[in-house]
């Protein structure tokens, strides 16, 4: 028997079993924590409840659903809006349900600012191909959405503003320092003696996270590179667009992967990129950047109720941003070092789908989007169906045939 069905044979049990025995994050009660401060509602106050350093997409829904909340809150934003940023610009369903909840989405697609990217598939490392259409079977909200970040992360930020959250430009940060007498931090600005004073610090300051570095909470450099460039269709001669190929040494940008251990501290947080919510397997970061500062506003909000900020409160942020979806990096992880060995499991992926057509891919598209679980892959739908292609593709090389001749990129019809 081929090493690759017995590599998959042996692998996929043991990680039902991992899944199933998997630690879960608990919940902490945060309002049996005694209170030591009490909120005032007064926004003439001379501090900030939150101040926010950087307004990407992170920062904007943490400011967001903030200020919906009442909540006094400064983006600190180091460039002008509108300002761009390298990124694969999609934005994946998690991301699109919450620009509907912020009234950002009908608008994007009504002024072609945005547009549903219905179109995806698999090219496998065997030359297998399926790309297909997703969004009939997903219903009203699709797969994804492209829209440049020049575009969303204005669109963003401005409705942050609107909510009430209070955006100052052209404002880099130099340094942080916390005065546990008073419980509010001092943040001051590059060649600058202005100085801004707040009672919960946050971090959205990228992946590099300079801010989150010199507080000790971020101790690594980021892991991994981005670029992009756009391509016109109908300007190259693949079958599907947006197929691009990476010389390594061309690579600019950076990003972390994989989630931090630690994104808190006394009244501190770290969110989006900063956290290295960036998936491994996929590097969408977007949704779950959106995601993180909709969480930690909707924390900081109670945390405000009980009045306590110490780290031991803090730490249920993070305990909500692991059960949403940071445990899902590890398996991301996992399923990377599995395709790695045996590449012969995305072909069969890819063969499944010219089978199956595009309700399976539908269904693929929610696992990598991070809509559920990566461990949805080890469910029999899933591992049955591939186990069963690795099987014919090795029966099928035994016998010479090459599957490629078999099928090819589905035809793309309206």
């Amino acid at each position: 028997m081929d090493t690759a069905t017995i590599g998959v044979a042996l692998l996929l049990p043991l990680l039902s079993l991992v899944y199933v025995f998997w630690p879960r994050h608990r919940s902490i009660d945060i309002s049996k924590f005694p209170r030591k401060f009490n909120y005032e509602k007064d926004k003439k106050k001379p501090y900030y409840d939150v101040i926010c350093v950087g307004a990407g997409p992170s920062g904007s829904c943490l400011g967001y659903y903030l200020g919906i909340r009442g909540k006094k809150i400064a983006l600190l934003e180091k460039k002008q809006f509108p300002r761009d940023k390298i990124c694969g610009d999609a934005v994946c369903k998690t991301g699109i349900e919450m620009l509907m909840e912020m009234g950002l989405y009908d608008t994007l697609i009504k002024e072609k600012k945005a547009h549903v990217a219905d179109s995806g598939g698999v090219v496998s490392p065997g030359g297998l191909s399926f790309v297909g259409r997703s969004h009939e079977q997903l219903g009203t909200v699709p797969a994804a959405l492209a829209c440049k970040r020049i575009i969303l992360d204005e669109a963003l930020v401005r409705a942050a503003q609107k909510s009430g959250a209070e955006l100052i430009e052209n404002t880099p940060v130099k340094d942080a320092h916390f005065d546990k007498s008073t419980g509010l931090w001092t943040v001051t600005i590059e060649d600058s003696d202005v100085t801004y004073q707040g009672r919960v610090l946050v971090c959205a300051d990228g992946a590099t996270s300079k801010l989150a570095t010199q507080l000790g909470l971020v101790t690594s450099p980021p892991q991994g590179t981005c670029s992009r460039s756009y391509i016109g269709a109908g300007t190259h001669s693949f079958k599907a667009d947006g197929v691009m190929f990476y010389p390594k040494g061309l690579l600019p940008g950076s990003l972390r992967f994989g989630g931090e251990k630690n994104s808190y501290d006394d009244h501190l947080l770290v969110i989006g990129d900063a956290a290295g919510m960036i998936d491994p397997m996929t590097g969408e970061g977007i949704h779950h950047a959106m995601e993180s500062g909709k969480i930690a506003a909707g924390f900081l909000n109670e945390a405000f109720e009980v009045g306590n900020f110490d780290k031991e409160v803090m730490k249920e942020y993070q305990n909500r941003w692991m059960y949403k979806f940071g445990s899902d990096y590890k398996w991301s992880l996992a399923f990377i070092s599995i395709l790695y060995r045996y590449p012969i499991l995305l072909d069969a992926a890819a063969a499944a789908m010219q089978r199956k057509g595009n309700e399976y891919l539908a269904r693929w598209a929610d696992v990598m989007t991070g809509r559920v679980p990566k461990a949805t892959l080890l469910r029999p739908e899933f591992s049955i169906v591939i186990g069963f292609e690795v099987a014919r593709l090795i029966f099928q090389k035994l016998l010479r045939r090459d599957p490629r001749k078999r099928s090819a990129v589905s035809e793309m019809t309206d």
